[in-house]
């Protein structure tokens, strides 16, 4: 596991929102606005934003603009099998460079 000093802020928010929500701590449904994220973790809306735009990106949480995001109702097993469908075209990327 990579240490934790040497993440950058937006990864660490990333990794303890997504924990949270496998974990289900913060359950499907749940709207995640920048503003009281940013204040109930200590950090400024930027890492917040790009935690988010990470999450989104797996299919963790739905980003609307203007209106937040909001944890996706994926099964286990569903995100699972999208992590996989990503991991492989993030490898199929770096093969063309």
């Amino acid at each position: 596991m990579a240490r934790l000093d040497n993440q950058t802020l937006w990864e660490r928010v990333y990794l303890h929102l997504k924990q949270e929500i496998l974990e289900t701590r913060i359950p499907p449904g749940t709207v995640l606005l920048e503003v009281p994220l940013s204040e109930s973790l200590g950090v400024s809306r930027g890492p917040i934003r790009d935690a988010l735009g990470r999450l989104a990106a797996e299919g963790l949480v739905t980003v609307t603009p203007r209106r937040g995001a909001v944890v996706t109702s994926l099964t286990k097993q569903e995100f699972l099998e999208a992590y996989e469908v990503r991991e492989a075209l993030e490898a199929l990327g770096e093969i063309g460079r």
